[in-house]
């Protein structure tokens, strides 16, 4: 008798233990929040432009260690002059090219902001210009003749081209004063000999951005916001964001 007590006993654990975890599986919370992504930052002595990403990461609860994943992003060209901010413009095109530094480098050629984009399984290296609020990739043909002016080739390896892009930056008086790849929290870069700050804080409404020179004066601060940073998304309401993020991304991958 004791001996069916105690079995009894047990699998009245297991079961109870299977219900919880059940119960937990079916609902499970999954937290999206944005984060401050990549940062490129290009300038000369008059302007600054601040290229910022903005990370939709959610946090897919795990029993063993909880995993974060990118679901998606925002991004901004912010520009300031010696007094502040001077512009925010938002990136229109969903489906550019990311800030990520070792995927992309912004650099300046013949008077214009562009991007070189790394090369991908189908095709070389691409070349965006940048129109207003997004960047325009060009034809192959515009993208070599370009890139040739500059004494540079799209054949060189993508691993030459940071050294070789900021070359040619300096070449038409801006330099290429910061990259990041990874999301932190404060960044800090010279400008024109000045210590500039962007530091991402969450607040109560969501994320917020702030830009700073302390040491040059009169310079304004720009505080930059994204709101409702930080929400709770169901199983469901995960697993539709996922089947966005694959179709964004092409049957190809």
């Amino acid at each position: 008798m004791t001996h069916r007590r105690v079995l009894l006993g047990l699998a009245l654990l297991v079961l109870a233990g299977l219900l919880y975890r059940w119960h937990s599986f079916a609902h499970e919370r999954y937290l999206s929040e944005h984060i401050l992504g990549p940062i490129q930052v290009v300038g000369n002595e008059r302007e600054l432009w601040v290229f910022l990403q903005v990370d939709r990461q959610v946090i897919r609860p795990s029993r063993y260690e909880h995993r974060a994943l990118v679901m998606g992003n925002s991004q901004e060209v912010v520009k300031f002059s010696l007094l502040g901010l001077s512009e925010r413009v938002k990136v229109a095109t969903e489906n550019g090219p990311v800030f990520h530094p070792n995927l992309a480098r912004v650099f300046v050629a013949q008077n214009a902001v562009c991007i070189l984009m790394g090369p991908s399984r189908d095709s070389g290296v691409s070349l965006g210009v940048w129109e207003g609020d997004h960047f325009q990739v060009v034809p192959d043909e515009e993208r070599d003749a370009l890139l040739t002016k500059n004494g540079l080739s799209h054949s060189l390896t993508w691993a030459s081209m940071d050294r070789l892009l900021d070359r040619a930056t300096e070449q038409n008086g801006w330099q290429h004063l910061y990259a990041s790849d990874w999301a932190a929290y404060e960044h800090t870069f010279l400008w024109n000999g000045m210590r500039v700050r962007v530091e991402g804080m969450d607040v109560a409404d969501g994320l917020s951005v702030r830009v700073s020179c302390d040491q040059l004066p009169g310079f304004q601060p720009a505080t930059l916001a994204w709101p409702k940073s930080r929400t709770q998304l169901s199983r469901e309401e995960y697993g539709m964001l996922w089947a966005r993020l694959e179709r964004g991304r092409g049957t190809d991958r």
